[in-house]
Formats: C-alpha cells, structure tokens, sequence
C-alpha cells in the first residue's frame, strides 16, 4: 500500500494520542496459553522499531488472552502502522484479524479523542486502498480491506460512499474486479471471506450497495472515462 500524506500524518496522529500509555514492564500474557518469554517479545526494541516477528501474535491476541487495554493502547499505533507499511510480506497476520481487536476492544466506547483518530486513520487507509493501483488478479485484496474496516465499523456507509465519490483508475478497476470474482456479488454465503463471519449486517450492507444505482453510474462513467483502454473497458462492461 502506498503510504499518502493523508495516511502518514493519520499514523502520526496515533502515535502522538496514544504516547500516554505507556509500556508495562510485564504486558499480561495469558500463562495457559503462551510461554513465560513472550512477554521479552514485546520489550525487544523501542516501539516505533518494534517488527511483525515481535508483534505479529499479540496484534490478534490483544485483549483476549494477553494484556489489558491500556497496554495494547501502548502498542495500538505500531501494530497499526505495520499493518499498512508492511501488511503484504510473507506470515504478516491479515488485516482482518488485527482490526477485530478495536471491535472486541469496544473502541467506540473509548475516549472521543481516541475513537477520533482511530476513525481518521481507518478513512485514510481505505483512501490509500482506493488510490493504490490493484495488481492483476487482486479483487481480494480490497474485499480484505473493506472486511477488515467491518471488524472495527458496524456501519460501512461512510466507507461505501468514498468508494463511489473516487473515480480513479485504482478505484475503479478494483470495483470491476472485486464486482466479477467476490461471492459478496452472490446471493450466497458460500466462497465468502470467512472473516465475514459474525458481520452478516455488514456483508449484506455491502451486497446491496454493490448492486445500487450509484455502482452502475460509477461503473458508466468509468466505461466513458476511459474509453480506449479495451480490456478494460470488456470488464466493465461485464461488470455492469
């Protein structure tokens, strides 16, 4: 993912909020469940240096069986900058497992400062995932996204509505791509990302929006946009 402006100063944002917390010298791993030298783990290096190899297992195991919340609050802006700096290497934990932590942690509860700067940092990632042009064949890499954000959001509108207004290349190829290949574009359940399980709300939230009248004028404009590209322009003449 490219990392914008709007994404960086987003991070930033984190880092600053959050550096009242700070770092417990025993973190709460869950003795039943983990080894009594992960704590060492998380204590390897100063935050912002911190890797997935210290990180990776306590960024989806935070708050259930390791740490409390003022400890992962600690952490919360490191897990969250790898997620997007280095979310596509080889045993990088899904996005999807990391920002069902924020939803199991009740984060819309927290502090409306907080709850402010995690909501601006999740609206500039999917800015970056809309502006980021798509390799081939990687319709799935904007469903994780947008499932990841329904681990954290109950309601995708706001997310929705950006997809529409955006009306770049990117943008558009993913929403061809992502409107051929998901099972979201399916009535059914099955093939679906399992990570739609327990977000029924959500995924039919954007099943509907997918075949709404704004989809079709986007997919039109885009057709007209770039009328010369004609392997683009089969697919999205598919797609509608």
């Amino acid at each position: 993912m490219i990392c914008s402006k709007l994404l960086g100063n987003a991070i930033e944002g984190l880092y600053t909020l959050f550096s009242k917390y700070p770092l417990p010298d025993q973190t709460g791993p869950c003795p039943c469940c983990h080894s009594t030298d992960v704590n060492a783990l998380l204590h390897a290096a100063p935050l912002r240096k911190l890797q997935w190899q210290h990180l990776a297992r306590y960024s989806t195991e935070a708050l259930m069986v390791w740490g409390d919340q003022d400890c992962y609050k600690h952490f919360l802006p490191r897990i969250f900058e790898l997620v997007v700096i280095d979310g596509e290497r080889f045993k990088s934990p899904e996005p999807e497992r990391v920002f069902y932590i924020l939803g199991y942690g009740e984060w819309r509860a927290w502090p409306r400062a907080e709850q402010d700067a995690i909501e601006l940092f999740l609206r500039a990632v999917w800015d970056a995932v809309l502006k980021d042009p798509p390799l081939e064949g990687s319709y799935p890499d904007i469903e994780s996204w947008i499932c990841a954000i329904s681990r954290a959001e109950d309601d995708l509108a706001p997310y929705l509505k950006q997809w529409e207004k955006v009306d770049s290349l990117p943008a558009c190829l993913a929403l061809s791509g992502f409107l051929l290949n998901s099972a979201i574009t399916r009535s059914k359940k099955h093939g679906r990302n399992e990570f739609w399980a327990d977000r029924d709300t959500q995924y039919v939230q954007l099943q509907n929006w997918v075949k709404s009248t704004a989809v079709r004028k986007k997919l039109t404009r885009a057709s007209e946009k770039w009328p010369v590209m004609d392997e683009f322009k089969a697919a999205i003449s598919i797609a509608q």
